[in-house]
């Protein structure tokens, strides 16, 4: 089964919101060999979706599973834990892995992760990333999160 909401940005990462159960196997079935989820232990909570299950689910399609806990809609808390979530998405393509970054709806934290991703470890700058993921994918990332980030790295904007 299809995830909705789900863009292939890159030929090694692919961006969108949480897989249901049913919906794993579809990210294998798409070559997908590496999950980085940004879900919180209260998202987890509230969709009932126990991580260790998905864990469990995802070792036996062959899919390296991680997680970076960011709270949703929290500015500060995506701010502090981008510079880990660009850390495990490029763990998993320096790895040879093909990554499904997710977050619950697949609007603000993954994109914003997968945006922070390709200026870090691709080049671009963020203009050139933030068009890259939001033409692609429909997305809000927080762009005053974004710029600060670029900023305080000494990357460039545009």
């Amino acid at each position: 089964m299809a995830i909705e909401h789900f863009s292939r940005i890159t030929a090694e990462v692919a961006v969108g919101r949480c897989p249901r159960a049913r919906e794993r196997a579809w990210l294998a079935e798409q070559g997908l060999t590496a999950v980085v989820s940004l879900q919180s232990d209260a998202d987890l909570a509230q969709l009932d979706l126990p991580w260790s299950e998905a864990l469990t689910d995802y070792a036996a399609l062959g899919i390296d599973a991680t997680r970076v806990p960011v709270v949703d809609f929290d500015r500060l808390d995506l701010g502090r834990n981008l510079d880990a979530a660009v850390a495990a998405i490029q763990a998993q393509v320096a790895a040879g892995r093909a990554v499904y970054v997710h977050c619950n709806a697949g609007l603000n934290r993954s994109p914003s992760a997968v945006i922070a991703w390709l200026v870090a470890h691709r080049g671009m700058t963020l203009t050139e990333a933030w068009e890259t993921v939001c033409t692609a994918h429909d997305s809000a990332p927080y762009q005053d999160v974004m710029i600060r980030w670029v900023r305080e790295r000494g990357l460039r904007l545009r």
